[in-house]
Formats: structure tokens, C-alpha cells, sequence
């Protein structure tokens, strides 16, 4: 399986390359159509500053100096602009617009490993090579083209302008970092821009794994965890080490593997150079004890962060209603559905949202990423902020789901639950509530999330809403709720009060049972661990919003003003009653794995004694 999944890394690489060959062919076969366009990039780029180095180059330029060529108008601009480079010289890379991110990854490069200055004379070039290095660390959201602004990039133009001798780039894996240099090598060989201003630059050595140049500039490309100690090309010790991406799912999963990388980058990588060499180190936090994640936190490094959502929306109605167009799969058309719904509300549904670049991926791109990769994902990949797995309760991979359409919830043998918790969270408004519906099979003793009701309600509208439910069930399954907790505390003892006169008047008399909050919650909630993670109890995908709150209980809480104790009341009246570590007594309900002692809830009595 090893084998398959480096066979197959290869042949992307392979293919990335060969995608990246044929574009620099095509491009620059059409000569005018590059001096032209040249000629455009010089009068913005000329203009962009007042740096006596700018404003010197504009002046040749003006009096008809040699547009390219070695010591061409463009080769000059490119050592002292890093975005102008990358446009002149890679046009097939950097078509979009740039985003601001983007110029602050060229000034990192630019004060990081160039140090503030500019190789523009052999003075300079050697200057820069020998002050001390510097250690930088970046974390930027997948697809965002942080490799390509730094890596490929960064390395071509150390490379070219010859400020360092041995750069290092590092990645995941040795077919992973032989891609990156591969992508090099393509425009070594075929990039007739480059090849006009500085040479042939194919050397003596120009393999798949290392290249020193015809300037004598050697590169290499390695994978994480591989010996880089010790390496030395003529009296240079590695001068630059670009590490991009080099942690995978696989390596950050336990402790000990990410210990083991953790050890290798502090003991080899970090004495691999000398006084002189830099550090690039740029990533996604996979994980929130990776080594990007202590790296960020590492005060010998200057570090940044970036999120592809810099603030989100402030309409949560809209979008709410938007995923449930979306989701519902019984429509067909569901994605054009919601696309259309998007439209009509974009504006309003647009409001307070900022994201990292636009021209790349827009807010409702990232939402959608959002829902279909889901959230412990999309917080990890797009927005830097993996969760911590001391802050949840539950395993995502833990969740069963079902499908409504194979379950005929109107047999006999379901039993309808019920539970409200009437304040999850203050907001200006109102505060957040939950209603919560399970069906109870009563032969095999599986639980279904019918309904997971999650919003911001007044009493009087929870109130409302429940008797709804209520209705509903008695309409369309010919019963309604076998028992209704809510829980009696403070306040919402008034409302279970409240619930009650009203149900009676309706003529429902719905059966409500009391849940004191007198037990430790915490426990109550881990007890029910066991419950998610045999797929006793079986979730509904469309029910998002409280999916996302059981996957990242305390990170939600922390962003929208949740207690998650309180967020999971309404899953602990039911999912006890199917534990098998769960006994019932006389004293009250003992978990006989723990040996404790837990509150007696009726319900639990009632269903334990009928055999339901």
C-alpha cells in the first residue's frame, strides 16, 4: 500500500511538471505577445515606488536602455521587486491579480532572506550571502498559492540573482519536494525569459533530486525526517532550507510521530547550516500540536498566520436557510437552488465578510467548502485553527448517519423523546435554545436525531415551538412525545411551568419530565461517549449546525458565547438509557464500568422497567 501511494505521488509530480513544461512552451512561443506585455508590466512596476534603485532603472528605461538581456531593464527590476519578478519571468503562474497577502509574502522574502537589500551588483550579491540568517514561518490556507509565492518563486530568484549557494527545499515527502524542484528545473530548461536575461543555467549534475546550476549553485529537494546533517557543496553549508508543507495527516496523528518529526527539525534541520542560513518555513496546521503550530509560537522565528476567511458574515439566518437548500438531496437541484437563493440575498448575505483573496476563492466558494468538507476540515486547511482534541467531546469520526428514506419512522416500534435546553448562550437579541427529537427503536434499541431545532428564540416562541413539534408528530406518526424533559434550573424552571399550563390549555398535555442540573454535567456527557462512538445513536447530515457544535464544542463556544455543558443537555436524558455499562437500582442510575453513581432520571426508570 506504501508503494501504491509513493507510485502514485511520483506520477503527480511527474504530471505537474509536464503541465508546467508545456505551459512555459506555449507561452513563450509567441514573442511579441511577451514584449508586450512586458512593456505593460514596466510602466506599472517602474512607477511603484520613489527607491532610488526604481527611479534610476525608470531613467534608463526612458533613455532606451535594453529591455531584456544580461543587465536589461527587466533583469534589474526583477532583483529589487519580488512581484514584478514573478509576473515578468512566470506569467503561467501568477496570471491573477495578486491579493495583499501576497506582496506580504514577497516582503518576507524580501526582508527575511534578502535582509533589506537589493542584488543588484556582485558587492551586494556577496554582501547578502554572507550576513546572518534570519528564521521566518508562515501558515497559510491550502490553495492560496503560498508555495508558489515562496518556494518557486523565492528559490528561482535566490537562485538566478546567485545570493545563495545551497538552498534545501524540504517538503513531506522526497517525491513531494522533488515536485517543487522539478517545477525549477522546467523553467531552467525552457523559460526562454530567463534563459535571455541570466544564460543557460543546466549544469554539470541534473537529477530529479538535485541540480547544481552552470553558475555552480547547488539545490537539492528532501523529504521530512531524512539526513540533511552534515552536507556541504564546495565550502558552503546549506544556505537556505525552504520547508513547504512538510507534515501530512499521517505524521501529525499520534504523539509520537509528532515527536519524532518535532526531534528531527530541532536537532538536523535547525544545525544543518551556519550563522549564514535562513529558514523559510511555510505550512498549513494540520494538527494543533503540529510542528508548524509550535514553530508559530517560536520566538526565534518571526512567524505569521493567515485565514482564508478574515471575518464571516453577519446575517447567520440567511445562510442558515441557505444550507438547508443546499443539503437537502432529495432536490436535484439543490446547488443551483442555493446558488440562486444566494443571489437574491447577496448582498445582505455578504455583509461584514472578509476573505484573503477574493479573485481566488470568494466567501460563498469557501462556504460551500465549508459544508461539504465540514468544519473540523475547512477550520484546519482555510483558517489555521485546528481543533484541539481536549476540547471536544466527540470524534467526528465517531458520527453515524442515516438516511431518511430507509427509515419509516411512522412504525410502531419508534418511541418519540423530546428535550429542551431554553438557553444555550446571551446574545443581544435572545438567547440561543435547542429542541431536540429522537426516535427510540424498541427492538434494537438505536437512536435517531430526528429533529436538532437550534436558534435564537424568545421563551414564548420556545414555548410555541415545542407544542409545533408536538402537533407535528401527532399528525404525521399518529403519536407525539412518549416523555419531554427540559431542565429545571433558575429561570426555565418558570418555563417548564410555563410549557406545562400552555400544553394543557392546547389540550396535549404533553408528558414533561424534569431534569434537575444538579449532577456533574461533564460526566454526564462523557458518559455518552461510548453511545456516539458504537453508533447508537445515528445522526441526520442535514442537521449542520448542531454537528458542527458536537465536533468543536469549546472552539464554537469560545466564537458564538456557548457553554457546552449546557449545549449538551438535551443529549443526556436518552442516550443513557442504551448504555450497556448502565444500571438501574433502587439509589439510582450506577455506571457499573466507573463504579459511580449518577442521578436517577425517570425516564431512564420508566423505559428500564417497561422493557421498551
Amino acid at each position: 500500500m506504501v508503494g501504491v501511494r509513493a507510485g502514485k505521488k511520483e506520477s503527480i509530480g511527474v504530471l505537474i511538471g509536464a503541465m508546467a513544461e508545456a505551459e512555459s512552451k506555449s507561452f513563450y512561443d509567441d514573442t511579441e505577445a511577451v514584449t508586450s506585455d512586458l512593456k505593460s508590466l514596466l510602466n506599472i512596476f517602474l512607477k511603484k515606488d520613489s527607491s532610488s534603485e526604481r527611479v534610476q532603472i525608470l531613467k534608463d528605461y526612458e533613455s532606451g536602455a535594453p529591455l531584456t538581456g544580461k543587465g536589461g531593464i527587466r533583469q534589474r527590476l526583477g532583483a529589487i521587486d519580488m512581484e514584478f519578478f514573478g509576473r515578468a519571468y512566470f506569467p503561467h503562474y501568477f496570471s491573477r491579480p495578486s491579493p495583499e497577502f501576497h506582496r506580504e509574502l514577497d516582503n518576507i522574502w524580501q526582508q527575511g532572506v534578502l535582509k533589506g537589500e537589493y542584488p543588484t551588483t556582485p558587492a551586494k550579491v556577496k554582501k547578502i550571502s554572507r550576513m546572518n540568517g534570519t528564521k521566518r514561518v508562515v501558515a497559510a490556507p491550502r490553495g492560496h498559492a503560498k508555495s508558489t509565492s515562496l518556494t518557486f518563486k523565492g528559490s528561482i530568484h535566490a537562485i538566478v540573482y546567485e545570493y545563495k549557494h545551497y538552498p534545501i527545499i524540504i517538503s513531506d515527502s522526497s517525491e513531494q519536494a522533488e515536485g517543487f524542484l522539478d517545477n525549477i528545473r522546467v523553467e531552467f530548461e525552457e523559460n526562454e525569459a530567463l534563459k535571455e536575461d541570466f544564460g543557460s543555467l543546466v549544469g554539470k549534475v541534473w537529477r530529479s533530486n538535485v541540480l547544481i546550476t552552470s553558475t555552480n549553485i547547488k539545490v537539492e529537494a528532501i523529504g521530512s525526517g531524512k539526513k540533511i546533517r552534515g552536507r556541504k557543496h564546495r565550502n558552503w553549508r546549506p544556505d537556505l532550507l525552504v520547508l513547504d508543507d512538510i507534515e501530512n495527516d499521517e505524521n501529525v496523528r499520534t504523539p509520537e510521530q509528532r515527536k519524532k518529526l518535532e526531534s528531527w527539525f530541532l536537532k538536523a534541520v535547525s544545525k544543518a547550516g551556519d550563522d549564514y542560513t535562513d529558514i523559510i518555513y511555510i505550512g498549513t496546521l494540520l494538527h494543533y500540536d503540529s510542528l508548524l503550530a509550535k514553530t508559530l509560537n517560536n520566538p526565534g522565528y518571526k512567524a505569521i498566520k493567515y485565514k482564508a476567511v478574515i471575518s464571516f458574515s453577519n446575517e447567520e439566518d440567511l445562510w442558515k436557510e441557505w444550507e438547508e437548500i443546499y443539503t437537502d438531496l432529495s432536490n436535484e437541484n439543490h446547488e443551483a437552488d442555493a446558488r440562486e437563493f444566494f443571489e437574491r440575498h447577496r448582498e445582505k448575505m455578504l455583509e461584514g465578510t472578509e476573505v484573503l483573496w477574493e479573485e481566488k476563492l470568494s466567501y460563498y466558494d469557501l462556504m460551500v467548502m465549508r459544508l461539504t468538507e465540514g468544519e473540523a476540515s475547512f477550520n484546519s486547511e482555510e483558517q489555521n485553527e485546528p481543533i484541539n482534541p481536549e476540547d471536544c467531546i466527540f470524534n467526528p469520526e465517531w458520527f453515524e448517519f442515516y438516511n431518511e428514506a430507509e427509515i419509516d419512522f411512522k412504525n410502531r416500534d419508534f418511541l418519540f423523546f423530546g428535550f429542551v435546553d431554553p438557553s444555550l448562550g446571551k446574545t443581544k437579541h435572545s438567547d440561543f435554545s435547542a429542541i431536540i427529537t429522537l426516535a427510540k427503536h424498541k427492538v434494537s434499541g438505536y437512536m435517531y436525531v430526528m429533529d436538532a431545532d437550534i436558534e435564537r428564540r424568545h421563551p414564548d416562541k420556545i414555548i410555541g415551538d415545542i407544542l409545533e413539534k408536538e402537533k407535528m408528530l401527532r399528525r404525521d406518526y399518529g403519536r407525539g412525545y412518549k416523555k419531554f424533559g427540559a431542565e429545571t434550573v433558575q429561570f426555565q424552571w418558570f418555563l417548564k411551568e410555563e410549557l406545562a399550563k400552555a400544553s394543557a390549555k392546547a389540550g396535549l398535555y404533553l408528558p414533561i419530565e424534569e431534569v434537575p442540573q444538579t449532577s456533574d454535567k461533564t460526566m454526564r456527557i462523557q458518559t455518552m461517549q461510548p453511545d456516539v462512538k458504537n453508533h447508537y445513536i445515528k445522526f441526520n447530515k442535514r442537521h449542520k449546525r448542531l454537528l458542527e457544535q458536537m465536533e468543536q464544542l469549546l472552539s464554537d463556544c469560545r466564537r458564538m458565547g456557548f457553554n457546552h455543558q449546557n449545549l449538551l443537555t438535551f443529549f443526556t436524558l436518552m442516550p443513557l438509557a442504551v448504555s450497556p455499562e448502565l444500571k438501574c437500582t433502587d439509589r439510582g442510575l450506577v455506571d457499573a464500568l466507573h463504579k459511580r453513581l449518577l442521578p436517577l432520571i425517570d425516564e431512564i426508570k420508566e423505559i428500564s422497567s417497561d422493557g421498551t
